[in-house]
């Protein structure tokens, strides 16, 4: 019965794109650092949402959203090593979150690695049979996989 409740949350959060990607603009409503953060990726100043996201995590430890984020960040200024293990931790906490797994297989992309970004693509129809805006933008990513 929990993994039928489990899939069907799946299906629905998918579906409205909850967790959908923050550059979309579908992210859940934040406040506070998040939102500046969220501001600055906007802005594509990643350095300082870097800052703000590093102290969020400081003092709210694996929060996988701003693991991602963390991720996100590092990843379009360039520390690929860094943007791996944020992508990693936030998986690590929450191994069914559709945005670090988009965002890891475009990693995996840029690094060449098309096997691993395959196999994130095949985790997110697992995870979003009805379609996601993660599972699109990663089938793009990849030539319309």
């Amino acid at each position: 019965m929990f993994q039928k409740t489990l899939l069907a949350l799946s299906v629905m959060w998918c579906a409205t794109g909850a967790f959908a990607a923050w550059e979309d603009n579908n992210l859940p409503d934040t406040t506070g650092p998040m939102k500046d953060a969220t501001t600055l990726l906007s802005e594509e100043k990643f350095d300082e949402a870097l800052v703000v996201l590093l102290k969020i995590d400081e003092d709210s430890p694996n929060e996988a959203d701003v693991l991602n984020l963390i991720g996100y960040a590092n990843r379009k200024i360039g520390n690929l090593d860094q943007s791996a293990i944020y992508y990693s931790r936030a998986l690590d906490v929450a191994p069914n979150h559709l945005g670090a797994l988009e965002y890891q297989a475009e990693l995996f992309i840029l690094q060449g690695d098309l096997p691993a970004a395959q196999a994130n693509l095949a985790r997110l129809e697992e995870l979003c049979p009805l379609g996601c805006d993660e599972l699109s933008t990663l089938q793009q990513a990849l030539g319309g996989s």
